[in-house]
């Protein structure tokens, strides 16, 4: 029993995690402060979309019975997140940032930064 309390602990941990570094990342892209940002925001959404997949399945799957818990409704939360935002946030980020830059530099010429 307290093995499955630690994992519980350690998803609810890894979840925030994510969250945080995907946050960080993706004002890293829109800031251009890195060329290799993108490609990590990659490999993180890939990882993302796979952890979310197999917990899913492996939680709601038919053959258990059992109680949601606070850890269930934020990974379901950010699995419907992960699947309406992702690619769209994914493509402006990625696909717009040369733009962004451009704004924020003239913003910040204007009041002389």
């Amino acid at each position: 029993m307290q093995f499955s309390k630690d994992l519980h602990s350690f998803q609810y941990k890894l979840v925030d995690l994510i969250q945080i570094v995907t946050i960080i990342l993706y004002i890293i892209i829109s800031f251009q402060l890195s060329t290799s940002a993108p490609q990590y925001l990659s490999y993180l959404q890939q990882f993302l979309k796979i952890y979310v997949s197999l917990f899913l399945i492996y939680r709601f799957n038919d053959f258990r019975m059992i109680k949601l818990t606070e850890l269930d409704r934020k990974i379901g939360f950010n699995a419907g997140i992960l699947l309406i935002g992702s690619d769209i946030i994914n493509y402006i980020a990625i696909n717009y940032s040369d733009d962004i830059y451009k704004i924020n530099s003239s913003i910040s010429n204007f009041f002389g930064y």
